[in-house]
């Protein structure tokens, strides 16, 4: 739940228990050894793209990401999402002040949150539904145990229209300039496939050959019609379509699918991609 713990605002953790180890000291055991697994990666990434899916599913992914990022010191980590029940276009910035999981409090940049409100009558402060998604809180014990003294900016765009796209892109792009070499931007996202292991992979491998090639707008063609969102392709255009990333370079570290835990053959196989700009 979300609640008021003295003058403080929190949005507590939702699904710890379910995505990840709910005991704070399993919790920190199961980052710390994945991120030691990636070690040989770590670097000073200026933006990564981390899946948010269970921790059994792609926690080695999302582990190979925060690594490329872990030589740096950042004082904000900016979290951008997708809020998977959207009815609207909108981006949703958190009325919170403290965001909860297991391994304790991470503080809201409330300086940024005011700034990205300012941006335009599509950014709305709302504790709604930042309490419904997982995208976000997921991220969290990464930046937890990598940046223990970061605040975070959790941002969440609704339906990816393009409108909505534009003004993220513009928004991130006004904020966030001045301040590039003190803010990690990390893009929580999934990539759903397709029910045949082929056509899935071939699907994949377009997205791929779209982030090499800074296409954001082929990317965003790919999936646009899709609910929800590819699961944040709509978060994942508006940061390469940004300022922010001018000049650096994709890779991708490490991938993952599905495939092998589907229940039944008809069930969509989904991507998990690890990468970072450098």
């Amino acid at each position: 739940m979300i609640e008021n713990s003295g003058s403080a605002k929190l949005r507590e953790a939702v699904v710890s228990g379910i995505f990840y180890p709910e005991d704070p000291d399993a919790l920190r055991a199961a980052v710390e050894g994945e991120l030691g697994k990636a070690a040989a990666g770590r670097g000073d990434a200026a933006a990564i793209l981390s899946p948010h899916a269970a921790f059994e599913y792609a926690g080695a992914v999302a582990a190979a990401a925060w690594a490329a990022a872990s030589r740096r010191v950042p004082s904000a980590v900016v979290l951008l999402a997708p809020y998977h029940r959207a009815e609207e276009s909108a981006v949703w910035l958190p009325e919170a002040e403290v965001f909860q999981t297991p391994l304790g409090d991470v503080m809201v940049d409330r300086a940024y949150v005011e700034e990205l409100e300012s941006c335009g009558t599509l950014f709305r402060q709302n504790d709604i539904p930042h309490f419904e998604e997982h995208g976000i809180e997921v991220q969290l014990p990464f930046l937890q145990v990598l940046f223990p003294k970061a605040s975070v900016v959790p941002v969440l765009l609704g339906k990816p229209s393009p409108s909505a796209v534009e003004s993220l892109a513009k928004a991130l792009s006004l904020v966030f300039s001045d301040s590039r070499e003190s803010v990690l931007f990390v893009v929580s996202t999934n990539f759903a496939g397709h029910s045949s292991a082929e056509e899935a992979s071939r699907r994949f491998e377009r997205v791929l050959s779209y982030l090499a090639s800074g296409d954001y707008e082929a990317l965003y063609e790919e999936y646009r019609s899709e609910t929800p969102d590819m699961c944040g392709v709509g978060c994942l255009a508006s940061l390469m379509r940004s300022r922010l990333l001018g000049g650096r370079t994709w890779k991708l570290l490490e991938r993952a699918d599905s495939g092998s835990k589907r229940s039944t053959p008809a069930e969509r196989i989904v991507y998990y991609a690890g990468g970072v700009w450098v």
